[in-house]
């Protein structure tokens, strides 16, 4: 695991945390959480990259994740990721998205 944050002093702006599979050379983000003081900061983007180029250190060939349509899809749209798959109604009236970037 790789646990990320990011903080303005004492201040805790958010954080980041994935599981790396060196087998499958993929990265899965488990977490990624930006607190009420860190948002429209460029936090969330922020940590992502760090995460990006923590994989191409590592040699991975790319990096996961699954969200709600409630949260925040187009963030990861906007940082490359492509939807790769979704359920719909999961919760009611809602969407579970995963999403996926090859580094």
């Amino acid at each position: 695991m790789v646990f990320l944050e990011a903080r303005e002093g004492d201040l805790y702006l958010g954080g980041l945390a994935a599981r790396f599979s060196l087998d499958l050379k993929w990265v899965f983000v488990e977490l990624l959480a930006v607190a009420e003081e860190g948002r429209g900061k460029g936090i969330g983007r922020q940590l992502m990259a760090r995460l990006e180029e923590e994989a191409r250190v590592r040699g991975m060939d790319g990096i996961w994740l699954d969200t709600f349509s409630f949260q925040a899809p187009e963030f990861y749209r906007r940082q490359g990721y492509s939807e790769f798959g979704r359920i719909d109604d999961y919760p009611e009236n809602e969407a579970r998205l995963f999403f996926a970037k090859r580094l």
